[in-house]
Parts: C-alpha cells; structure tokens; sequence
C-alpha cells in the first residue's frame, strides 16, 4: 500500500506520537502513571503546526540574502571599471556596506542555527524510541495493510520516508553559509564567490535532477536515523504509536463527509 495513500505525516516527541493524514490528525499521549494512552484526534488543519510559514520564510530569506549577496559582488567589480571616481568610491561603498549585512545576517543565523540543531539533535536521541514506534507502525502498515503489533514489530525502525532526509537538505543549506560566513570572517572574497557560485549552481542541479537528488537524501537519512535519531521502541513506545494509527484510519474510514467530524478522544486502559 502507499504511504500517500493515507498517512502524510508523523511527529514524535517524548511520551507523544503524531500521525497525520490529508483531512485528520491523531495525537497519542501516553501516561506513565496510569500506564494509559489518549488519543485525541481532530481535523489536519485545525491543529496544523506553522512550519511550512516558517520554511517559506527560511527559503525567502536565504534566496534573498544569496541575492544581494552577488549584487554587492558584481557591483563592487563594476566599481572598479567605473571612470568617474565619485560614482566609483560609492558604488564601492555601498556594495561593501550591502555585502557586510548580508554575510551579518548569516553569521547571526549560523550561530543560532547550530546552537537549535545541537539541542536539537540531543533531544532527538532521548526521543528516538518514540521516532522508531512511529515507523514501524506506519511502514507495517503500508507494506502488510495491518495495524497489528506483532507484525510492526518485524519491521525495520529505519524509514526512507522520515522526514530526517529534507533535515539533510537543510544541514547542508546551513553548512554551506557557515562556510561563506567563515570566509567573510577571514576576509578571503575570492572564497565567498566561489562558495556562493557553487550554491547556486548545486540548486539548479538539485532542481533539475530532483529524483536523484531525494535518492542521495534518503540515503543520508537512513546512516542518520541508524546511528542518531532512532533506536529500537520498547512495549510502551510501540503501543502509543498503534493507538495513533488505529484511531486515524478508524476515522478516515468512517468520516466520508468531513462536515459531520466532531473532534474526539478515546483512552486506551491497556496494552493490547
């Protein structure tokens, strides 16, 4: 069965699985204390994160900042040809004052950047029973049509479908302006050109080989899921995700008409 036939989207954090359809979303919280599980499911879009809005910003601010970033370039080389000497020195000026904001403004984000990915990846580890439960069950699911436990068990925690090989795309986006910001703290120009270059001629390339280009991502993804992000789920990790697909496709089937869908939770008091 194919993933995109139902299941979109998934989403693990410590004690809480996400799984996502086109109309649904069902979130499985599951308390330690009570050794129970709630799933709360409710319409895609009314509990939908804000993250394409903040990607959209991302993408906007780096096209933006590589922009500028060759205009200043070009425009200080064209100050160089330019007869008139006052035309010239401001051309020079404002290029220079252009280039520095911009290579500012990815410094600042560099930084930030790693900082979030380092915390980032260490809560990754202490989640990563949770990111496998969610892969097994949804992978068992669409290559046996079954939501059974024993047959998710069998399967592999490692995914081609985690979302961690656009996470590759977008660390290689970031080492990328690390090196262009190392350079401009080096002051070594000749660098910074040939670094932007290569950003702009790797994204046509992405672009026009995308296949090949996801390929090499999911590829990447998976030594990255094998060695960091993922480890084998135990018992409670693999039951919270089974509540969560269980309930989504119980409602997918049985909410046709999205107008008669009233959110819901249901407590699952324990293990099947």
């Amino acid at each position: 069965m194919d993933l995109n036939d139902v299941i979109i989207g998934e989403q693990s954090e410590m004690g809480k699985i996400r799984i996502d359809s086109n109309d649904f979303a069902s979130i499985a919280t599951y308390d330690e204390e009570k050794n129970q599980v709630t799933v709360e499911v409710d319409l895609h879009e009314n509990i939908k994160p804000d993250v394409d809005e903040r990607d959209w910003k991302f993408y906007l601010w780096f096209a933006a900042c590589i922009f500028f970033a060759n205009a200043s370039l070009m425009g200080y080389i064209a100050s160089v040809v330019i007869v008139n000497p006052i035309l010239a020195n401001g051309l020079a000026l404002l290029s220079i004052i252009v280039f520095s904001c911009v290579m500012y403004s990815m410094l600042s984000r560099v930084v930030r950047s790693t900082i979030t990915i380092y915390k980032l990846f260490w809560e990754m580890r202490k989640v990563a029973p949770w990111h496998g439960a969610e892969h097994k069950v949804i992978d068992s699911y669409c290559q046996n049509g079954t939501t059974d436990l024993e047959a998710a068990k069998l399967v592999s925690p490692i995914s081609d479908y985690c979302g961690g090989r656009f996470a590759v795309l977008y660390l290689l986006a970031m080492g990328a302006l690390l090196a262009v910001a190392i350079a401009f703290a080096l002051g070594d120009y000749k660098t910074i050109g040939i670094v932007i270059s290569s950003i702009i001629l790797a994204t046509l390339v992405m672009i026009l080989f995308h296949r090949t280009t996801m390929k090499c991502a999911v590829h990447l993804s998976r030594k990255l899921q094998k060695y960091w992000t993922i480890k084998e789920p135990g018992e409670k990790e693999l039951w919270t995700a089974h509540c969560a697909i269980v309930e989504l496709l119980k409602t997918e089937k049985r909410y046709k008409n999205l107008e008669n869908f009233q959110k819901y939770s249901i407590t699952y008091d324990r293990r099947p």
